[in-house]
């Protein structure tokens, strides 16, 4: 049984979900928010890796009210963390996030503060912060 089966038994079709370090495809990623009307994909600094393409995909297609961005801190550095300054620490840290959304504005073609603004308001309605 995958997570999505699991989820579908166990939680409620309202519950508030952030699905962290989503990793998975978009045809998953599809069925879960139709089920899940309250669900947030978490997109990490993976998104900035070449050969990361199902995240890539999903961070192009998941409807930007549905999308929160992540460091995991301290995994999942973002990859061009180290070309853009020669003293960033070797791990992630959660000011790398802004990497992470410039990935995700560069796929979607649209305005870096367009995702900043957006998943602010994601962030709000999911925690209340």
């Amino acid at each position: 049984m995958d997570a999505f089966e699991i989820m579908k038994a166990k939680a409620p079709k309202d519950q508030k979900i952030h699905f962290h370090c989503y990793s998975g495809s978009w045809n998953t990623a599809c069925k879960m928010l139709e089920h899940f009307p309250n669900m947030y994909i978490g997109v990490t600094g993976l998104v900035t890796y070449g050969t990361a393409s199902d995240v890539r995909e999903v961070a192009r297609k998941v409807p930007l009210e549905r999308l929160l961005i992540e460091t995991d801190a301290p995994y999942m550095k973002p990859n061009n963390a180290n070309s853009v300054d020669q003293d960033s620490p070797r791990s992630a840290s959660p000011a790398m996030g802004l990497w992470v959304a410039a990935k995700i504005a560069e796929i979607r073609r649209i305005e870096l503060d367009d995702v900043l603004i957006q998943v602010r308001k994601n962030v709000k309605n999911m925690y209340g912060i």
